[in-house]
């Protein structure tokens, strides 16, 4: 297919001596723009979430497994869209079908035979071997005993189905769900550079396909022909997205502050959360993180907190093994200290914790950039203030 067809196709200007028009070819790309849309599952959760922007998917910022959890939830909301006027008064089959779509939600193959609620089997034909005409079924005794004695092969018995109304819709869901990923992923999702990265992935899936013959304007969003959503999601993933390394998780530990009036056990039940989360990730962080979180937990203590812990391994004589918090701390595990501070009676502490007080730790906690930017505009809105009211 000639480059200028292919540029009709993706809404280009037409060249003389081309075989399609402009208009015929701009007719697929208006229907991606009408399945570029919201839903009210969408509308809902990021309500929920208590966010307006709609750009999850942002060029080498959006992590991966964020992505492919989002993914999921578009799938399952379009189509929840595309199926929401359907068998209303059929659970059943309304069931069915959302079953079917969940397994399938862009309709990458049919469901198999056996499945009654989309197939209806239709009487049995035989087919002569190496021929193509197919009869009933009913065969003369002479056509038998003429084929046994020629040596002609004897016809294959075939079943035939035919397509209920509930695989038609099936279909007609499972395409409207692919049109409204394709349409809205880059559409109203992405920001400017992830949405060009992936609309220029899928003009060159499409222009091979164009140079190969394959595709056209009728069956650009058929299935086998099509850029599939597998494939834009892989690319997605693998180019726009990142991956959440081993040190994101860790630096949290070192980026997290002890808020106001929060009790010590808290404070020891948060840290204990991010510890859990490097454990996880493997052995190596398992062995890191297990010597820094005591560390990150004790360096948030106040001098009187500290006190009522010393006081309660004194009680348990665990002082004998460590001498002051600052031993304790790097050599008792996270279990035994969550222990310990579980021990101290609760009208021992302190009945406060100012967290702008705790100068040492605030020194030595690292900032993110996030928090960096907004006490920077804070810095300035105030700064701005003051020379106002002079």
């Amino acid at each position: 297919m000639a480059e200028s067809e292919y540029a009709c196709l993706l809404g280009g200007k037409s060249r003389s001596g081309t075989r399609h028009t402009a208009a015929e070819f701009s007719y697929s790309n208006t229907v991606l723009m009408r399945h570029n849309v919201h839903t009210k599952g969408i509308s809902e959760f990021l309500k929920t979430i208590g966010k307006k922007e709609t750009h999850f998917l942002k060029n080498e910022e959006t992590l991966k497994e964020d992505a492919a959890d989002t993914f999921s939830k578009l799938e399952r909301w379009y189509v929840e869209h595309t199926t929401k006027d359907l068998y209303k008064r059929d659970l059943g089959l309304k069931e069915h079908l959302d079953r079917l779509l969940t397994i399938d939600p862009v309709g990458l193959t049919d469901p198999p035979k056996a499945d009654t609620y989309c197939w209806t089997p239709e009487a049995l034909t035989t087919v002569a071997t190496g021929s193509a005409t197919a009869g009933r079924r009913t065969r003369s005794a002479s056509a038998t005993t003429a084929s046994a004695t020629t040596g002609t092969p004897p016809p294959v018995l075939t079943q035939t189905y035919r397509a209920t109304q509930l695989l038609i819709n099936l279909r007609h869901c499972s395409k409207q769900t692919y049109l409204h990923l394709r349409a809205s992923v880059p559409g109203k999702y992405s920001d400017k550079d992830a949405k060009t990265l992936i609309e220029d992935f899928i003009k060159t899936e499409e222009k091979k396909r164009l140079q190969a013959g394959t595709l056209n304007e009728q069956n650009r969003f058929d299935v086998g022909i099509r850029v599939s959503w597998e494939d834009i999601k892989t690319y997605i993933l693998d180019k726009i997205c990142i991956e959440k390394m081993g040190s994101h998780n860790f630096l949290t530990i070192f980026t997290t502050l002890r808020e106001d009036n929060q009790t010590v056990i808290d404070w020891t039940n948060t840290l204990a959360e991010l510890h859990d989360v490097v454990a996880k990730q493997d052995t190596h962080w398992k062995a890191i993180v297990k010597q820094e979180i005591v560390p990150a937990i004790v360096v948030w203590l106040t001098a009187a907190e500290e006190k009522c812990i010393m006081e309660e391994a004194h009680k348990q004589l665990l002082h004998t093994q460590h001498k002051d918090i600052g031993h304790l701390s790097k050599h008792m595990e996270l279990g035994a200290f969550t222990k310990l501070i579980h021990d101290v009676p609760i009208g021992n502490w302190p009945k406060s914790f100012s967290q702008s007080r705790h100068k040492t730790a605030i020194a030595l906690t690292l900032i993110t950039f996030k928090r960096m930017t907004a006490m920077i505009k804070e810095i300035k809105d105030t700064s701005s203030t003051r020379k106002t009211a002079n």
